[in-house]
């Protein structure tokens, strides 16, 4: 979470408005480090004001109707990062990872990587 308080001073006149808390996403990042035989290799990385290690974050790929279909967790371990597998077909897979909002934690929202395009 993040609170916001607006102060104004004009001479001897100080306005202060009421502390306002506002939920925010944590950076979900996700890199594809190499594609072999057919097997995507990436890895992701959660990044806020506290450690996701031990939580873990949705792998999905992208349907053809436009929908996203979760492939498998990919538990977080040290520095908030998990490395992981996904079986490519021929031609190009959109994968991106979710955290969502019961593994992202008091205060934050869900939040998803960028679509990262795997192409065997």
């Amino acid at each position: 979470r993040t609170s916001y308080r607006a102060e104004y001073q004009d001479g001897a006149t100080r306005i202060v408005s009421p502390v306002t808390t506002v939920p925010v996403r944590p950076a979900v990042g996700l890199v594809l480090r190499d594609v072999r035989n057919g097997r995507a290799h990436f890895v992701t990385r959660v990044t806020s004001g506290m450690t996701y290690e031990g939580r873990y974050v949705l792998v999905q790929r992208k349907n053809s109707s436009g929908g996203w279909t979760t492939l498998k967790r990919a538990t977080l371990g040290t520095y908030s990062k998990a490395r992981f597998v996904v079986r490519v077909g021929a031609g190009t897979s959109r994968i991106r990872t979710l955290l969502t909002t019961t593994q992202a934690g008091t205060g934050y929202l869900s939040s998803a990587s960028r679509t990262v395009l795997a192409t065997r």
